[in-house]
C-alpha cells in the first residue's frame, strides 16, 4: 500500500472518527450502550478507534516530546504500551466487576476500554498542554532549560532550573486538573460498565472503589514504562 493510499484511506475514516469521538466525550454512557459487542466487526472497529486516538494524542503531544528522540520510534513504543495498559486495565476491571458479580466477559470489557482509553488520554493531555502553554508564557528561559535537559537526561543538572516554585504549582494545578476531568468523564461513562454487567448500582460503587484501588499498582506500571520511553536509549543501557 503505498502512502497515497494510506492517506486517501485515512481522510475517507476520519469524518466518522471524529464524530464518534464527538459522541462519546460528550455522552460516554450513552455511546457505549449504543455499541454492539455481538458485532463481528466491533473490536475491530474500536481498536482503529483506540489508534486514531493514540495518533492524534501523539501529535498533540509534539511540544512536549524530548528533542533528540526518533517520533517514529517513540509511536511504535507508545502504542505498544498503550495496548499494554489498556489490556491490563481490562483485567483490572474483570476481577473489580467479578468480585462483585458481574457478568461482562474480558473481551467485552477490552472493547470498552479500547473506546475510553483514547477520550480520557486526550482529556489529560489537553490540561498538560495548557500548563506547557502557561509555562513558556511566563518562563520562556526556565522552559528552554527544561527542553534541554529533557534533550540530555543526566547532563544538565536540575539546579540549572529556574522556573519559579509559583509557575510549578500552576503546572501541578493544570495536572491536578486534568485527573480531575477525567475521572469526573470516567464516573459518567461507568454506567455503560455497570448496564453490561447487570448488577446493582450499589454493586457498581463497590466494583468503581476497587478498580480505582487497584489501579494504583497500574499507575506504577505505566510509570516505569513512561520513563523507559522517554529516556534516550543510551540513558537506559547506562
Amino acid at each position: 500500500m503505498t502512502m497515497n493510499e494510506i492517506l486517501e484511506k485515512l481522510l475517507k475514516i476520519l469524518p466518522a472518527y471524529l464524530s464518534d469521538l464527538f459522541a462519546i466525550t460528550i455522552s460516554p454512557k450513552k455511546f457505549l450502550n449504543t455499541r454492539n459487542l455481538k458485532d463481528n466487526k466491533i473490536l475491530e472497529q474500536s481498536a482503529l478507534f483506540f489508534a486514531i486516538s493514540l495518533a492524534l494524542t501523539f501529535l498533540l503531544q509534539t511540544p512536549l516530546l524530548p528533542i533528540n528522540q526518533n517520533p517514529l520510534y517513540l509511536f511504535v513504543e507508545l502504542l505498544i504500551i498503550e495496548i499494554i495498559l489498556v489490556f491490563l486495565m481490562a483485567v483490572v476491571l474483570r476481577f473489580s466487576w467479578f468480585v462483585v458479580g458481574g457478568k461482562a466477559n474480558l473481551m467485552a470489557l477490552f472493547i470498552y476500554c479500547l473506546y475510553i482509553s483514547g477520550p480520557m488520554t486526550l482529556i489529560f493531555v489537553a490540561f498538560s498542554l495548557l500548563g506547557d502553554t502557561s509555562f513558556r508564557l511566563f518562563d520562556p528561559q526556565g522552559y528552554l532549560l527544561n527542553k534541554k535537559i529533557a534533550a540530555s537526561v543526566g547532563q544538565v543538572g536540575s539546579a540549572e532550573i529556574t522556573t519559579t516554585p509559583e509557575l510549578l504549582n500552576i503546572l501541578n494545578i493544570f495536572l491536578l486538573l486534568g485527573l480531575a476531568a477525567v475521572y469526573g468523564w470516567l464516573t459518567i461513562a461507568w454506567g455503560a460498565f455497570r448496564q453490561i454487567n447487570l448488577t446493582t448500582r450499589l454493586k457498581s460503587f463497590i466494583a468503581y472503589l476497587l478498580f480505582n484501588i487497584l489501579l494504583i499498582p497500574l499507575y506504577g506500571v505505566a510509570l516505569i514504562l513512561a520513563i523507559y520511553l522517554w529516556l534516550p536509549p543510551s540513558q537506559l543501557v547506562n
